[in-house]
């Protein structure tokens, strides 16, 4: 490499003045490049002027090849077509078709993620000239396949006149020394950090053309840097952002940048604390900010966008059975037509489809849970018209789609499909949306490019090279341009400020560890010096990184947590000959006695301390109205006892979890199936006698039927969760529990079965409740006995609790006439069948003592008239605090109560508990 003149930036500006081509190594650098040449013109006084040739390097090689084609023709010296220039998606794909054709290698690999890293090996052994496979180092497993892998591809492109983008630099070299490229007076690179081989070349071709060619210095600022240790990242992030804020208040002008260190993983850290700091506001925002104070770097994939995401969940619904997730997304999404309109009516039909479990769903399940039952019907009889016209629209052209398209067709179903939902919906875009929509049509024309490579694919194959494709489009919509920039340590590239923050220099990832291409062998590596080769490579990459930004401002802060978890973490030794910071802020944000120039604080913290406060404990809620109804029968009473504010939420504002879906069945599930099938079986027995009449083959013909019905009819509604032969499964796993648990009754004393899931009501006080009983005996000498079958654990203990926690056998207790003779769980539970209860004679079921022989009951009871009385008094108790709303956050066991609790987020009682205002 010959010579290079290096420039300063005054001389770069006036050299762009004489129709120079600036060159950066990114986009980023471009932009500010041709702010800085902007301000210069109107510091001029200009008021117009031409815009300057300013472009990132790729931009610039491709603008190169496009010319050169223009100027020099579509053929070369030998009469030879120019190869076309493949897009990134194309030539990945070509290397996923490469190496799913390799029959002895495609099972060791995920294509998609081996064809990444085998097109990174591939530029790198161009770029840095190294010979494929001509070293006994590339018979080792990996580049073996690379080497075959990689000829195999050249072969491909070579037949095919196309050009891979590792030759553009070579194909625009080979342009300047053909004299088929028009050459500016000069060109000045800037920014980069590494000269690759290539770039040498097209350097020294622009020299023998007679073009300058120069490079632009890095700011050499005054750069007084001092380093920090911080508790943890994020206090770090935090006391960046607050000292971010002083500056922009001290000096709006200034140009202010924080460079973290591994952004790309914590960016939506970084943008929340700066936006929970710069903007306080904005922890209340229903959406993003449209304006914030700062700029970020760092795009987010393309596919992350709401809107976008929205387009993709068109897409899924083709397949046959959507997931449960991607129907309630969409039902909820606001960029489909009716969204406004239909806002509430489809949070409606989200609940009733969640309500099913099943994972996947048909459409025509669809239709037949939004057929409108109550109320008013829509168009067509259901909740959300809108909605389902469209679904019945979509479900159409999904009928008509073929089976096998080109890209560019499929580009124009896809659009099709997402007009059919009125995508990207009724309301006007903001900035943000209205970019992504066009970012979301520039990757449609990029993924209609591949049908050079893909002439055909398959409905599948081009949902999911589109939706790969959306993954790896880093977006950022564009902003106003503001004197707080937030960027990753090389994105920094060439660019100066006033002050700066570098955050996350630690030891353990500054320098940053080597990361050697798989598909290469290390020595070759080694040999040639690749980049992230060896640790030494990086060592030294690192340093003139460090040099680099500690010059790019006149002050500069280097900081690092000292903790990550279990583990002390220390500041990078690049960075360890800089002074300390004079202090170290405390979490509640004052400073200490050495007063730092640092100071951040929390926000709510700064609320708290702006005004004075009145404590005030709300704990009632409205009192029942005359004549108004509770609904959820003895759940109300139970969630009463156990905590008031859940009783309220759940019962009176009705705010109830959605519900998810399950492979399966859940064990509320399999209870039901349990009480099904036990009902079934005593209404044909109808009483004891029965049972005992029965022979062992008699009663297993009775219960496997009652258990096939049982599972046949839940099976209508959860098809997918029973298929044939889990339904078998089913059917033998309750048949064989059932008839162990008959065993249990048929040892008890006669009874017949007087009612099954008997509808009763019960006046408890101001209130009135409606429940089932599971089921209601009735003995030999006319006495009743009420039974509740439980499967999982349960306890007498529960009903002679301060507050009643199994409320549920004492009320209906109060709704019979007489008293009953005793109350009993059920518990049909494998290996541990046994009924549990108290009643006035030990012989109404084995393991149920009386009540005169339980220790404790006797010394308070009498008999059951007695133990009646007291629920009865237990209960009011409990009805009259729900009549006049009692309603505080009061749980009777935190670790009982809260444990399956699903209202958490609402009662916020860990706060309580922290601020020592509930009890543990």
């Amino acid at each position: 490499m010959q010579t290079i003149t290096s420039l300063q930036a005054p001389e770069v500006l006036e050299m762009l003045d004489k129709g120079a081509t600036l060159v950066t190594v990114n986009q980023r650098l471009a932009k500010y490049a041709r702010d800085q040449y902007g301000r210069k013109q109107v510091e001029t006084g200009r008021l117009a002027w031409e815009a300057p040739d300013i472009l990132s390097y790729n931009v610039w090689l491709e603008r190169c090849l496009d010319e050169s084609s223009i100027h020099g023709g579509l053929w070369d010296e030998d009469g030879k077509e120019i190869p076309v220039l493949l897009r990134p998606l194309q030539e990945r794909i070509l290397w996923e078709q490469v190496i799913e054709n390799d029959d002895a290698r495609k099972m060791l690999f995920r294509s998609s993620a081996a064809a990444r890293t085998a097109e990174q090996a591939w530029r790198l052994c161009v770029e840095w000239r190294i010979p494929v496979g001509f070293d006994p180092s590339w018979s080792e497993v990996d580049p073996g396949a690379f080497a075959l892998w990689a000829k195999e591809f050249e072969n491909r492109c070579r037949s095919s006149r196309w050009m891979e983008r590792a030759r553009l630099a070579d194909a625009v070299r080979e342009a300047i020394v053909a004299n088929r490229l028009p050459l500016p007076p000069a060109v000045i690179f800037s920014g980069f950090d590494d000269f690759p081989p290539p770039l040498k070349a097209i350097m020294d071709a622009l020299v023998l053309n007679g073009v300058q060619a120069c490079t632009q210095a890095f700011p050499s600022r005054a750069g007084k840097a001092v380093r920090a240790v911080f508790a943890d990242s994020a206090m770090e992030i935090k006391a960046a952002a607050a000292w971010a804020r002083e500056k922009m208040a001290a000096n709006p002008s200034h140009r202010i940048g924080i460079i973290v260190n591994g952004l790309s993983q914590n960016r939506d850290t970084v943008r929340r604390v700066f936006e929970e700091t710069l903007h306080p506001s904005a922890m209340v925002a229903l959406k993003p900010l449209d304006a914030p104070s700062f700029n970020i770097s760092m795009g987010k994939p393309l596919s992350s966008y709401p809107l976008v995401k929205s387009a993709l969940l068109i897409l899924e619904m083709v397949r046959d059975h959507p997931e449960m997730e991607t129907l309630s997304a969409l039902l909820l999404s606001p960029f489909i037509k009716g969204a406004e309109e239909e806002m509430s009516l489809r949070a409606i039909a989200d609940r009733l489809l969640r309500k099913s479990k099943q994972p996947r769903m048909a459409v025509m399940q669809v239709f037949r849970r939004m057929k409108n039952r109550t109320g008013p019907a829509g168009k067509g009889g259901y909740i959300c018209p809108v909605w389902c016209q469209s679904l019945e629209a979509f479900e159409k052209i999904c009928l008509d789609i073929p089976e096998k398209l080109a890209p560019s067709e499929w580009c124009m179903t896809f659009s099709r499909l997402l007009s059919v939902f009125g995508w990207p919906g009724d309301k006007t875009l903001d900035s943000g949306e209205y970019q992504a929509h066009g970012a979301w049509q520039d990757a449609l024309v990029r993924f209609a490019a591949i049908g050079e490579v893909s002439p055909t694919l398959t409905f599948y194959q081009a949902e999911r090279i589109l939706k790969r494709l959306l993954d790896e489009t880093l977006f950022q919509p564009e902003t106003e341009n503001t004197g707080l920039q937030i960027m990753g340590l090389l994105e920094a590239a060439g660019e100066e400020f006033d002050a700066a923050w570098i955050v996350g220099l630690t030891s353990e990832e500054w320098p940053p560890p080597p990361k050697p291409n798989p598909f290469i062998p290390v020595s070759q590596q080694r040999r040639f010096g690749l980049p992230r080769a060896t640790a030494a490579r990086e060592l030294d990459f690192a340093r003139d990184v460090t040099r680099r930004l500690l010059a790019s401002a006149d002050e500069v802060v280097v900081s690092c947590p000292g903790v990550s978890g279990d583990s002390l973490i220390f500041p990078s030794a690049l960075v360890e000959h800089l002074p300390e910071m004079s202090s170290i802020l405390s979490p509640d944000g004052e400073r200490d006695e050495n007063a730092s120039d640092v100071q951040f604080s929390d926000y709510r913290l700064f609320l708290s301390a702006s005004g004075e406060l009145e404590p005030f404990t709300d704990i009632a809620a409205p009192p029942l109205k005359k004549g108004e109804a509770i609904p959820g029968g003895t759940g109300v009473m139970k969630s009463q006892a156990a905590c008031p504010f859940s009783a309220f939420v759940q019962y009176r504002l009705a705010a109830r979890p959605l519900e998810f879906p399950v492979s399966g069945i859940d064990a509320a599930d399999r209870g039901i199936l349990v009480h099904r099938v036990l009902e079934l079986v005593w209404k044909s027995l109808e009483n004891q006698k029965q049972l005992l009449s029965k022979n062992p083959e008699a009663l297993s013909a009775v219960v496997s039927e009652s258990a096939a019905n049982a599972v046949a009819a839940m099976a209508r509604e959860r098809p997918q969760a029973f298929t044939g032969r889990f339904a078998g499964m089913e059917t033998q796993r309750l048949e064989a529990l059932v008839l162990q648990w008959l065993e249990q009754d048929a040892a008890r004393s006669f009874f017949d079965v007087v009612a099954t899931e008997w509808r009763l009501s019960v006046d408890v006080g101001p209130i009135r409740l409606s429940a089932f009983a599971d089921r209601i005996d009735r003995l030999a000498n006319g006495g009743y006995v009420l039974i509740d079958y439980k499967t999982g654990d349960a306890t007498a203990k529960d009903w002679f609790a301060e507050r009643i926690a199994e409320p549920q056998l004492p009320l209906y207790c109060l709704a019979l006439e007489d008293i009953p003779a005793g109350v009993f769980f059920a518990r049909v539970k494998k290996g541990d069948m046994k009924y549990i209860g108290i009643a006035d004679d030990e012989t109404i079921a084995n393991g149920v003592k009386a009540i005169a022989d339980t220790g404790g009951l006797n010394e308070r009871f009498g008999g059951m008239e007695d133990i009646v009385d007291h629920w009865r008094t237990g209960l009011e108790a409990l009805a009259g605090e729900l009549a006049r709303g009692h309603a505080p956050v009061s749980p009777v066991s935190v670790h009982r109560s809260c444990r399956y609790c699903p209202l958490g987020m609402v009662c916020r009682i860990n706060e309580l508990l922290d601020m020592g205002l509930v009890a543990a």
